[in-house]
């Protein structure tokens, strides 16, 4: 419950801090001007840094306790670098995408544009999420000792059923 709310957390942050508040500025900036021009470097700034503070924190502990077996460091930073590149790509990508077409959102889903507008997110978050796991599942299995992958890949000769060793010796 723990992870799963912790996620729902950061995932609920994420689209604030990244999709939603370049919206919230560029409407703030119609009413605003002067005072959002001055601050504008700095809001980019601590928006990124929260969301990337927020998102390293909480692939640390996904990364790190969430799958049975113990991982170091060094094992799980290639894989939480490129959900932290992911993420922040896909949620700057997909914030221009609803400036530039959020109209045809509403136009097609009406009063559920909202809804749907969170749950393409939220597919693209959740799609970046796995892929950096198993980005970091796939180098954990290439650095396996050689030993170790030839014996599991070559498979262990079955048993002889006991009415076939009695029909070889009789």
């Amino acid at each position: 419950i723990g992870y799963t709310l912790l996620a729902a957390i950061v995932l609920l942050s994420l689209a604030f801090l990244i999709v939603l508040a370049p919206l919230i500025i560029a409407f703030a900036r119609r009413y605003f001007p002067i005072a959002m021009e001055d601050n504008e470097p700095f809001i980019t700034f601590a928006r990124l840094g929260l969301a990337i503070l927020s998102l390293t924190v909480v692939l640390f502990i996904v990364h790190k306790w969430l799958p049975a077996g113990n991982r170091r460091l060094r094992d799980i930073y290639p894989g939480i670098l490129l959900t932290i590149a992911g993420s922040l790509a896909s949620g700057i990508l997909f914030g221009k995408y609803l400036e530039e077409f959020a109209n045809n959102y509403v136009t097609t889903y009406a009063g559920l544009a909202s809804v749907i507008i969170a749950l393409v997110f939220l597919y693209f978050i959740a799609l970046v999420f796995v892929y950096g796991g198993e980005f970091n599942a796939a180098i954990m299995k290439t650095k396996l000792p050689r030993q170790h992958a030839n014996a599991r890949a070559r498979p262990s000769p079955a048993p002889a059923p006991a009415h076939a060793e009695r029909q070889a010796s009789g």
